[in-house]
Parts: structure tokens; C-alpha cells; sequence
């Protein structure tokens, strides 16, 4: 058995008597005072605790205590507000346009970025795709787990991009276009997984976030912003995204 309290449990408490084992000392061979089951009040724990040192402690036959579990590091996350995005982010194909909080207030509460000029918005417009930098996905430390973006705007049609990603080099937008994120694994060019808005609605509807799960993934990817769709509520502004790596 396991006694969870510790034989020595006493020592702590100034107990010297068989090096702090207060079972050892009070077994006394299995007379009186140990078969009265008393309490022992610096050991601590429960009546039921005690009652398994009981039976291990005046024998030094209780098993080692499993070591302690180390805490799990809480995950990080590598942030790209607009301005970063648009300093940071590589243009695949398209233009990918800061919008300034002069330009988009009160409609967008933020700086962001998208397709095309603020006051082009629902124009037709070459189809943006803007890749991150590349990273590692996967399980271990450093890789990233999961994505996500705080967007305002429409929906899109399509449900999921086209793939590979060269299909919509130099494109545009189409009335059956996507808009929303992908997983572009930079070995096959394909969008491995997606996700877009489920709402169309400006700041004053507040901004969705929409994210993509790397569980299952491994091996080099880029986090791709996609606005290939012109139509009502045809255009989509990215005011950040977030990279959640494993620590």
C-alpha cells in the first residue's frame, strides 16, 4: 500500500521518536495503544489515510509514492494584429490592403486588412491570398496547434477554397468564391483544412473569430487569408490572427 500522508509525517511536526514514524513508534509490538486505532493529529489526513499507514509504516513496507505530475505549460500564441499581418504576411496572389481605423470606423472597431481599398469593398477584385510565415505543425514544443482570426464582414459562398492554391493564382473573385482561412500545406499546396465566417455583419454585430485545428497535422504549413467571393457582403476584413503553439 501507498501511505499517501508520508511514515514521517510527524518529523515536521517535532516528532523524534523513530525518526518522526509515529505508526512505527506507537505499533509497540501490537499492543495497546496502536489497536485503538487512535487518531494521530501531526500525521494529518484522514482516519481512512491513516488506517493504510497503519499497516505499512511500523513494517517499512509501504510502496514509493508515484512522483508528482509536472504541470502542464499553458500554450503561447503568436500574435499578428493588421499591421503585422500586412508587414509580415506574404501576398501569394492579389493585394492585401490595411484598412486604418479612420477609414473603417464605425463600421470595423479596428485596423485591418482586406482585398481590396475600404471603399471598394464590394467590388470585384483580384482574388487575396495572404500566407503567413511558415511554421511546424504538430505535437511537440514550438509547433502550432491551432489558428485563429478576428474578422468582420460576409460569408463567402463556397464552403471551402480551391485546391491546390495555385488555382487561384493571378483569379478573380467569383460570385461562387470562398472567403475565410486555410491550412496550406506548403509540401502538396492543398488546403488541408478551412473555415470561414457562419454571419455576415459589420462591427456593430462584433467581430467573429474563426479558427482551424491543427489536432492531426504535421509538417510545414502556412495560415492562409482567402477572399476570393464578390456578391452582397463581398469582402472580408482581418483585424488579427493567432498562431497557438504548444509550449
Amino acid at each position: 500500500p501507498i501511505c499517501e500522508l508520508g511514515c514521517t509525517a510527524c518529523l515536521a511536526d517535532g516528532y523524534t521518536a523513530e525518526g518522526g514514524n509515529w505508526y512505527k513508534h506507537e505499533y509497540n509490538l501490537g499492543t495497546a495503544p496502536w489497536l485503538e486505532n487512535q487518531y494521530c493529529g501531526c500525521c494529518g489526513g484522514t482516519m481512512a489515510q491513516q488506517e493504510v499507514c497503519r499497516a505499512c509504516c511500523p513494517f517499512d513496507s509501504c510502496a514509493p509514492s508515484p512522483p508528482p505530475i509536472p504541470p502542464t505549460s499553458p500554450p503561447s500564441a503568436l500574435v499578428y494584429d493588421a499591421t503585422r499581418m500586412a508587414n509580415q504576411f506574404s501576398v501569394y496572389t492579389g493585394a492585401m490592403i490595411l484598412w486604418s481605423l479612420a477609414d473603417v470606423e464605425p463600421y470595423v472597431p479596428s485596423d485591418a486588412i482586406g482585398a481590396t481599398a475600404w471603399v471598394n469593398r464590394d467590388w470585384s477584385h483580384s482574388v487575396l491570398v495572404s500566407r503567413s510565415p511558415i511554421f511546424t505543425a504538430g505535437e511537440s514544443s514550438g509547433h502550432i496547434t491551432s489558428a485563429r482570426c478576428s474578422t468582420y464582414g460576409g460569408t463567402g459562398n463556397a464552403r471551402s477554397p480551391l485546391s491546390p492554391s495555385a488555382s487561384y493564382r493571378n483569379g478573380t473573385s467569383q460570385g461562387s468564391g470562398f472567403m475565410g482561412i486555410g491550412a496550406h500545406n506548403v509540401a502538396t499546396d492543398l488546403y488541408d483544412r478551412s473555415a470561414r465566417r457562419s454571419v455576415s455583419n459589420e462591427g456593430s454585430g462584433g467581430a467573429e473569430i474563426i479558427s482551424i485545428d491543427f489536432t492531426g497535422l504535421q509538417g510545414s504549413y502556412t495560415l492562409d487569408l482567402i477572399d476570393a467571393y464578390i456578391g452582397g457582403w463581398g469582402w472580408l476584413g482581418f483585424s488579427s490572427c493567432e498562431l497557438v503553439e504548444i509550449a
